[in-house]
């Protein structure tokens, strides 16, 4: 019996810095703890079904409050910048240059800036 091989050629991609402008994000009042940041991201790839995402991610100094749902997941590597990641139940995550981040499925906290932060993401949902 014979095997088929796929012929579609397979697309890797590397991102390490933003590219132009990006998406400036909105942050709803009631999410915002401290100050005006700016967030803007540059999004890298997206599956089709909108089950993962990759992309580069920045924003200034401030705090806010991110709400996790059950089945999404977050990777990020810190490419520069300072910050934290406080769960309303447990102990504050400094995070900084170089760090990977594991968020949770169900995380409830604040994700915090300190000093600008760019980093590259990776969003999971629901698979």
């Amino acid at each position: 019996m014979s095997q088929s091989i796929s012929t579609h050629a397979v697309q890797s991609e590397c991102f390490n810095e933003p590219q132009g402008e990006g998406t400036l994000l909105s942050l709803s009042p009631e999410r915002l703890l401290r100050g005006q940041p700016e967030r803007r991201d540059w999004p890298v790839f997206e599956r089709a079904d909108g089950k993962v995402s990759t992309g580069i991610w920045s924003g200034t100094a401030g705090a806010w409050r991110i709400d996790f749902p059950e089945g999404q997941f977050e990777f990020f590597h810190v490419l520069s910048g300072i910050g934290a990641i406080v769960p309303d139940e447990g102990e504050r995550k400094p995070f900084g240059p170089g760090d990977a981040v594991m968020v949770p499925e169900g995380f409830r906290g604040v994700f915090e800036v300190t000093e600008k932060v760019t980093k590259q993401y990776m969003f999971v949902q629901n698979i």
